[in-house]
């Protein structure tokens, strides 16, 4: 249980391993006399791949203009002008509603996927030299008395 303010939360999470697939469910109860804004990311640290190719997604995403990355004719939202010196931010232009999966490129395994139990309201990349990372946002409003339960799976 947390105390904030006004507020006051239960607060529960577990992480499981099955296999290759990690989950992380989270459940978010809340005790406050009042609605509770809710935003929270996961934020997947991964190596740079050995190709260009970053991620792919099942949400659709609007032209991408940028300095650092691109679409690819394979799906992938690729890296540009690498190898970089510093780092580079990208909201992503992408139609909400829909729960998210990502393939992720990865150095020593190939591909690692994400699936979330939601759909991201806001959805940044971005990289540095060294690694890579996005970030769905999760946004919402918990009434007094309501909770709130979500997660993500990591395979690989």
């Amino acid at each position: 249980e947390h105390n904030f303010q006004h507020y006051t939360v239960e607060l529960a999470r577990t992480v499981t391993l099955n296999g290759r697939t990690i989950r992380s469910w989270t459940r978010l109860f809340n005790r406050s006399p009042m609605p509770i804004p809710i935003s929270w990311f996961p934020h997947p640290f991964y190596p740079q791949p050995n190709g260009d190719d970053l991620i792919k997604l099942n949400l659709p995403i609007a032209a991408i203009e940028h300095e650092a990355y691109a679409q690819g004719d394979n799906g992938f939202i690729t890296r540009t002008g690498w190898p970089w010196d510093e780092g580079h931010y990208l909201p992503l232009d992408h139609e909400p509603g829909t729960p998210l999966v990502v393939l992720q490129r990865h150095p020593l395994l190939g591909l690692a996927a994400a699936v979330c139990s939601y759909a991201p309201t806001y959805f940044p990349i971005w990289g540095n030299p060294y690694t890579f990372s996005w970030e769905p946002f999760l946004e919402r409003t918990v009434g007094m008395g309501q909770s709130l339960t979500w997660w993500i799976d990591y395979e690989f």
